[in-house]
């Protein structure tokens, strides 16, 4: 019998869509924190960091990073 090598049950989902993107933007424009804004949306700095500076859509929407 074949053994299934299926693990996507274990997985985290990391990336945000596009709206909280755009929030992520807009609150940096503001002057927050990345602290703040993973508060604001529930989620853990360090995945607020990836999409800042790994997330090309961001780069887009603000130029200033």
């Amino acid at each position: 019998m074949a053994s299934s090598n299926c693990n996507t049950g274990t997985h985290k989902f990391k990336y945000l869509n596009l709206y909280r993107r755009g929030i992520i933007c807009a609150l940096l424009n503001k002057g927050k924190s990345i602290r703040y804004i993973a508060r604001q949306l529930g989620r853990n700095p360090g995945t607020i960091e990836f999409h800042i500076y790994f997330d090309f859509t961001l780069r887009i929407f603000n130029r200033s990073i």
